[in-house]
C-alpha cells in the first residue's frame, strides 16, 4: 500500500501499511488519521515554508507521533510550542550526515544546497526522498560564479544520493519545481532525473503557480510518464 497525497508547497503525506510521513508540513488540511498507526513528521529546515511549531498540535490526536528535525530549526522555539501545548514529544535531531532508524523505517540526512538538509527514507518496502530546499538555485542578478558554485554543489549532493541508492529506484521523489526562478527552475529537475531512477516524480516549492509543471512537460516531454501533476492542495496523487 501506498498513498501520495499533497498538502501543501513542499508538504506532502505519505501513506503505508504501517507507518505515515509527513513532510515540511506548515499549512494545509490533513486528512483523518488512524491513531493507532506511527505517524514520522519530517521537517527539513528553518524556513517558514518548510517548518512550523504547529506541526506539534499533532500530539493531541496522534500520539505515536515522532518528529524528524534539522537541527538548524530553533530549540527554544520547539521547546516554546510544547511548553504551551503541556506537551512532549520523542525528537530526532540530525544533520548532513546522521542516519538514524525509528521501528522499520530508515533515513538518512542528506545534504541540501540551502539551509538544513535532504531526506532519503526506506520504509519496510518503498523507498522516499524529499529535497527540502535542494536544488541548483540559480539567479540572474548573481555572479556567474557563483552560479558555478552552486551547479558544483548541487551536483555532489545527487553523487551523494546516487551512491546512498546503491542501484534502487526510489519509489517517489519530492523535488522543487520552483517558477520564480524563470526557466532556470528546470535545471535542477532535469539534473536530478537523469542521475537518479525514480518510479514517481512530484514537484513542489512550485508557489501555486501549477501551469509551471506543463511548461515542464512541453520542454522535457520523455518525463511525463514520471511526472506526476498537481494541480491544488489536498489532491491524492497516488
Amino acid at each position: 500500500m501506498m498513498e501520495l497525497r499533497f498538502i501543501f508547497h513542499s508538504s506532502f503525506l505519505v501513506t503505508l501499511s504501517e507507518c505515515y510521513l509527513l513532510f515540511d508540513y506548515y499549512q494545509g488540511d490533513i486528512p483523518e488519521l488512524d491513531p493507532e498507526k506511527p505517524l514520522l513528521v519530517f521537517a527539513s529546515h528553518q524556513h517558514y515554508d518548510h517548518f512550523s511549531p504547529v506541526i506539534f498540535h499533532l500530539l493531541l490526536k496522534y500520539p505515536k507521533c515522532e518528529f524528524i528535525l534539522s537541527d538548524d530549526i530553533s530549540q527554544e522555539t520547539v521547546n516554546a510550542a510544547l511548553r504551551e501545548l503541556g506537551q512532549t514529544a520523542r525528537i530526532h535531531w540530525v544533520r548532513e550526515g546522521d542516519v538514524l532508524r525509528i521501528g522499520d523505517v530508515h533515513v538518512d540526512a542528506l545534504p541540501s544546497t540551502d539551509v538544513g538538509v535532504s531526506y532519503l527514507v526506506q520504509t519496510v518496502e518503498k523507498l522516499f526522498f524529499h529535497a527540502g530546499d535542494l536544488n541548483a538555485w540559480l539567479w540572474p542578478n548573481v555572479p556567474r560564479s557563483k552560479n558555478e558554485e552552486m551547479r558544483k554543489a548541487f551536483l555532489a549532493a545527487l553523487d551523494t544520493l546516487y551512491r546512498k541508492l546503491d542501484g534502487k529506484a526510489l519509489d517517489a521523489a519530492f523535488f522543487p519545481l520552483d517558477p520564480v526562478m524563470g526557466d532556470a527552475c528546470y535545471e535542477g529537475p532535469v539534473a536530478f532525473l537523469e542521475r537518479i531512477p525514480v518510479k514517481h516524480f512530484l514537484p513542489m516549492h512550485m508557489w501555486e503557480q501549477y501551469s509551471v509543471e506543463e511548461r515542464f512537460l512541453t520542454a522535457y516531454p520523455k518525463y511525463k510518464e514520471i511526472f506526476c501533476r498537481i494541480h491544488g492542495a489536498g489532491e491524492q496523487i497516488i
